[in-house]
């Protein structure tokens, strides 16, 4: 896609889009023109940020409060879209959370919320849309990664190895459903992870101050 590209026929689904990347992504895709999908498990810091997005660029945003760390939310959001007549152009899987900490001193429920939501959701997620995308034979799917997913490293284990799916498994996916002309990347420092959409975001502004509202999920103090 070309770095300037007019996106206001599109509409675009970020998840983890309250805050950090996610939000800095959301942001970016609207000021090209997108209409958006809002997806976090943080309903009040979502609908704050979505009236911020439409008084500024004046897009369609609609909001969606869902935990997506669990098993069936992939469907809940896919049948969601498509009940309200959504068509998702650009899927940007951005939700999840971070934990530094000895797996075998990492709270089991901790455990479970990175797994469902770095794997299960988000595979599910590019599957379910992915087809509608290969059916239009258009589309585009960035799965946010991790440097760390190229070297275990002490601390970081599981969420390393959950990112690291997505540089076996995703790639293949996406050369699979590259020949009906849908896209589908990684989202990784790398020249070639801009590919897909060349937003420019501000990561070292936001870098030091990302916070997944999973964090406080996962020890029973989740916000409604």
């Amino acid at each position: 896609m070309p770095r300037n590209k007019d996106l206001s026929a599109y509409t675009a689904l970020v998840t983890g889009a309250s805050s950090g990347i996610g939000l800095e992504y959301a942001r970016q895709l609207a000021a090209r023109g997108a209409n958006l999908v809002m997806v976090s498990i943080d309903r009040e810091d979502l609908d704050r940020e979505a009236k911020k997005i439409v008084d500024t660029s004046g897009v369609s945003v609609e909001t969606i409060c869902m935990d997506l760390a669990q098993p069936e939310a992939a469907n809940k959001l896919y049948d969601h879209c498509r009940q309200k007549g959504i068509q998702i152009e650009i899927l940007i899987n951005n939700a999840g959370i971070f934990s530094f900490q000895e797996i075998t001193r990492t709270d089991p429920k901790k455990i479970e919320t990175m797994l469902q939501l770095h794997i299960g959701t988000v595979t599910r997620l590019s599957r379910l849309f992915a087809a509608d995308m290969c059916n239009r034979k258009h589309g585009y799917i960035l799965n946010m990664s991790s440097l760390s997913c190229w070297t275990p490293y002490p601390g970081i284990a599981l969420y390393t190895a959950t990112k690291s799916l997505y540089q076996s498994v995703h790639p293949g996916f996406g050369l699979r459903i590259a020949r009906l002309r849908s896209r589908s990347h990684s989202r990784l420092s790398r020249r070639r992870c801009h590919r897909i959409i060349r937003i420019k975001t501000r990561a070292t502004e936001i870098g030091c101050s990302v916070r997944s509202p999973y964090d406080n999920r996962a020890l029973g103090s989740q916000k409604h």
